[in-house]
């Protein structure tokens, strides 16, 4: 079963047969959740029609998860890509002092 309440269609105007879903095991694929009650109350009536398992794959989560790898700048190496990050952490008292730490913990992992 597909759920995506983005095209806003009526999970309970009687189109579904909840009935047809007891006794079975339900996979409900989550394209898109602009309203989380909704989905809520989906799952309730999966639930209450007698289903031995409701399954969540939850693909909104996946987007954001494909969408923050495809922003990643593969043209920094990693100690450079840390010290940016120590850079623009606020609340470090002594960031030249953590980046030289980290600079040396790195070259000493890369040589075991």
């Amino acid at each position: 079963m597909y759920y995506n309440d983005y095209d806003e269609r009526d999970y309970f105007d009687g189109s579904i047969n909840w009935d047809d879903y007891k006794e079975t095991f339900v996979r409900l694929v989550v394209e898109r959740k602009m309203n989380p009650f909704l989905l809520d109350r989906v799952i309730e009536k999966l639930n209450e029609a007698g289903c031995h398992n409701v399954s969540i794959i939850d693909q909104t989560q996946l987007d954001k998860a494909t969408k923050s790898e495809e922003k990643a700048d593969l043209s920094k190496d990693t100690l450079s890509l840390i010290c940016e990050e120590i850079d623009n952490t606020e609340g470090i008292a002594d960031p030249s002092r953590l980046k030289d730490l980290i600079r040396d913990l790195y070259i000493e992992a890369q040589t075991l």
